[in-house]
């Protein structure tokens, strides 16, 4: 008896069908994915939140709360006045302004609360010992000299804190899909974003698939999918460039 061949998925549809069969099929895509990556840092950056103005310096970051603005003036002229003859000039000087009068006490005031919260904070930087900067907390990336200081000034979120931070400056999150086929035809996908827990969590293949398990508990091919993403997804993630 000859063998006999078909050439495209449409005759096997038909074939299929006459034997009341599906084929089903599974392929997907998941790594670390450095486009995602780069576009949340961008989006960090450039205020995508809307709630937090930043300011970046080579190791030193500002970041300012959705009561304040960074165009605010930084002294209030109480605070100014309270402050000596000396301590007046020592931060005039901190901050490498210069003044033809250092006597004059009035318009070294007036000089000082020209500076907003920016203005301030390029002259601080530029005039201040990376050792010395004030600081409200710390966060580190994974080589030697990946570190930045964080300055926050008004009420900034509680979720922006170190951990985030380091996500967003040093880290890849976890992205990807499931596709599945019947008679070659998709019929659904899956964002891991539906069920993943930690799109920063330490790469486990045993958990995510967990996580995908009680996810696809109703759907009728779980078994199968299961199987599939058993035998074919890694022990470790690539990244994605």
């Amino acid at each position: 008896m000859n063998t006999q061949y078909i050439t495209d998925i449409d005759q096997a549809k038909t074939v299929l069908a006459d034997a009341n069969l599906s084929l089903i099929t599974f392929s997907h895509s998941i790594g670390y994915d450095t486009g995602l990556s780069q576009m949340y840092y961008d989006e960090f950056i450039s205020n995508a939140d809307g709630c937090h103005d930043i300011q970046k310096f080579e190791d030193y970051l500002v970041i300012y709360g959705s009561d304040v603005s960074k165009n605010d003036k930084h002294f209030t002229q109480d605070e100014l006045l309270v402050l000596t003859d000396d301590e007046l000039i020592n931060l005039y000087d901190s901050l490498g302004l210069y003044h033809y009068d250092l006597d004059d006490k009035d318009d070294l005031i007036d000089e000082l609360l020209d500076l907003d919260h920016e203005d301030f904070y390029i002259k601080y930087y530029a005039e201040t010992y990376y050792r010395d900067l004030d600081y409200t907390f710390s966060f580190n990336g994974y080589s030697q000299g990946d570190s930045y200081l964080v300055q926050t000034v008004g009420k900034v979120e509680s979720w922006l804190n170190d951990d985030y931070l380091t996500h967003i400056f040093y880290d890849a999150p976890i992205s990807g899909n499931i596709e599945i086929y019947v008679n070659g035809d998709c019929v659904n996908e899956i964002s891991i974003y539906e069920f993943i827990k930690d799109e920063y969590a330490y790469w486990d293949k045993d958990d995510f698939i967990s996580q995908l398990s009680d996810y696809a508990k109703d759907l009728e091919y779980k078994d199968l999918l299961i199987e599939y993403m058993q035998d074919n997804l890694l022990n470790h993630l690539d990244y994605d460039y």
